[in-house]
């Protein structure tokens, strides 16, 4: 029988966990992935040490989300939050996002050693906090998506490549073409969210501007971001083949046709995230991974088994 006290630390341990890790850092830093790879193609990255430059995003992370569950527990449903549980002291989670958000700045310059880098994290880390609170609170305002894209999706990418001076009109064009999907991935969670935001009195996206409206964005962003992406390919030295390009061409074209016409269809206010909702995000996770693998030159059955296994996981 487990004596009370060790029962009490792990669920201490448990809720402190959850705090900071409410989604699983991966699904957010795959975007990593295909610039990574074509560091590694091009002799930038050499070694599995390099792994270690993820560390410092993953603490940051941890101490963005724990800040949120800090900044949402009287509003957030008990069930999501272990502050609004009572399960762990507001005190507590606040001393953990300052040890997160030390340890990943000292981390930054330990392995990158560079104050370019330095400094951009330092922005990237005060967005991260300011999103949630720090008395501005992106997370009520018409920035929330854009400062979203960047924190959880492109911000570390940018980073690595500016660590290493490594600009190209491949990698510029695929980085913004994946910020412009994934504001629009940030602008649907706000329009499934609306009538619970709307209940808490909460400004987000999607209440300020309205579901429709926030929807039309939506695909908008998601078009633009599809054709910088497919420019980027046009670019790229490794994935430039036509064959890639009309497979994703059409991949992105049926995506977002489909999910364009379920919109109508249910009158442009999703409540959930369904497969005609989420395709688009799903597309694009096909790309990330797939362009990445080509460019280390893996083989076409590799490619699909590795896009299927991460399939296997909760979308994007």
């Amino acid at each position: 029988m487990i004596p009370i006290s060790t029962r009490e630390t792990i669920r201490f341990a448990r809720n402190l966990f959850f705090s900071a890790r409410v989604f699983p850092y991966g699904m957010f830093l795959i975007t990593l992935f295909p610039f990574s790879a074509v560091l590694i193609k091009h002799d930038y990255v050499d070694s599995l040490w390099s792994l270690l430059r993820i560390l410092p995003f993953v603490l940051a992370m941890a101490a963005g989300f724990t800040y949120n569950t800090v900044c949402d527990a009287k509003t957030d449903p008990k069930d999501k939050n272990p502050i609004s549980r009572g399960e762990l002291l507001e005190g507590t989670a606040k001393k953990a996002v300052i040890v997160y958000s030390v340890a990943a700045v000292v981390l930054v310059e330990v392995i990158y050693q560079s104050w370019i880098v330095l400094g951009l994290f330092l922005v990237y880390q005060m967005l991260w906090l300011a999103y949630s609170g720090l008395g501005i609170r992106f997370k009520e305002s018409i920035f929330a998506t854009v400062v979203a894209s960047f924190v959880l999706w492109t911000g570390p990418p940018m980073i690595l490549l500016s660590a290493f001076e490594y600009y190209t009109d491949t990698l510029v064009l695929l980085l913004s073409g994946l910020f412009a999907v994934y504001v629009g991935h940030e602008i649907k969670h706000t329009v499934i969210e609306h009538d619970m935001d709307q209940q808490f009195g909460l400004k987000t996206f999607a209440v300020i501007l309205g579901k429709k409206r926030s929807t039309m964005i939506e695909y908008a962003t998601l078009l633009f971001g599809y054709v910088l992406i497919l420019v980027s390919l046009s670019y790229s030295e490794e994935a430039n083949d036509e064959y890639t390009i009309v497979f994703f061409s059409a991949l992105f074209a049926f995506s977002l046709a489909t999910t364009v016409l379920y919109g109508h269809r249910i009158g442009y206010g999703p409540r959930k995230d369904s497969i005609f909702v989420t395709l688009p995000y799903t597309s694009t996770k096909i790309f990330i991974i797939a362009f990445g693998l080509i460019v280390l030159n893996f083989s076409a059955l590799l490619i699909f088994f590795v896009v299927w296994l991460f399939l296997l996981r909760r979308y994007p």
